[in-house]
């Protein structure tokens, strides 16, 4: 048996994954705010 944790991520969590997209994604630019799963409107 698998089991599986999600976690939430803050503020700082979403700095970092925001810097580590930057850093290594072919267009270096951050993810659009609004592409977000947990973005809340």
């Amino acid at each position: 048996m698998h089991t599986l944790t999600i976690t939430l991520g803050d503020a700082a969590d979403l700095r970092w994954a925001q810097h580590t997209v930057t850093a290594a994604h072919y267009l270096h630019a951050p993810v659009y705010p609004r592409a977000r799963p947990m973005c809340l409107f």
